[in-house]
């Protein structure tokens, strides 16, 4: 089974707390977007964003589970 985990980028660390949880339980993450690289500044990088963009949503499509994690 795959899981997608969609969180704000500050929520670093609780995304690597949920990961391994999901992990231990059998779950593989299909697309581990902490690990994408920077696209800053945006305009000397747009490819790298587009294929990175294009990857997760192809994850989103494919995972068995999406879990939306807000802390708000």
């Amino acid at each position: 089974m795959t899981a997608y985990i969609a969180t704000k980028f500050q929520n670093v660390n609780d995304f690597d707390v949920i990961k391994t949880m999901l992990e231990s339980k059998g779950y593989e993450i299909i697309v581990d977007w902490t690990k994408h690289k920077s696209v800053k500044p945006f305009s000397e990088n747009s490819e790298i964003c587009k294929d990175q963009s294009y990857d997760d949503i192809i994850g989103i499509e494919d995972c068995d589970l999406f879990l939306l994690y807000f802390d708000d």
